[in-house]
């Protein structure tokens, strides 16, 4: 067996002489026969199936490489203004928020914390130090009456 490539590695056409419209063609190894020595591949365009020499395949790294690298588009649920302050539940958990006898009843978000936070993510879905200093403690610390402190509605943003 031909050792060089694998099952289902994406392979190009190249050098074919009795079918050169064929050169250039991508598609993938699907067995190896070796009474012919040859690969049998499925081309991508037309899902046909041709056996190749070893010889006549190129590994098709840039499309195999584009492929392991996908990364989805991460983006932080949206959630619309309440008034000048709070914003509604992005994450639909305000049922988990649980309010106790005595407890102060804070259970929402603090819009402008949550939007600076979603803006701030990155394509891997994290925020940086530096996104976090410009842009997303400032809004953590302006706190209540002029004083800064951690308010419960920004402690259930923060999570």
């Amino acid at each position: 067996m031909s050792t060089a490539f694998a099952l289902g590695a994406l392979v190009s056409l190249k050098d074919l002489v009795g079918a050169p419209e064929k050169n250039g063609a991508r598609g993938t190894l699907d067995h190896f026969t070796e009474e012919t020595g040859r690969w049998s591949v499925v081309l991508q365009s037309s899902g046909e199936r041709v056996a190749v020499k070893p010889e006549n395949l190129a590994l098709d790294l840039e499309t195999a490489k584009e492929a392991a690298s996908y990364k989805p588009v991460i983006n932080a649920p949206t959630t619309q203004r309440l008034g000048s302050y709070y914003g509604t539940d992005p994450d639909n958990y305000k049922k988990a928020r649980v309010v106790r006898l005595g407890d102060v009843k804070a259970t929402n978000f603090d819009h402008k914390l949550y939007v600076s936070m979603s803006q701030s993510l990155n394509d891997s879905g994290s925020v940086n130090v530096l996104e976090f200093d410009r842009k997303i403690w400032p809004q953590i610390a302006d706190g209540r009456s002029g004083r800064q402190e951690l308010t419960c509605n920004e402690r259930w943003t923060i999570r």
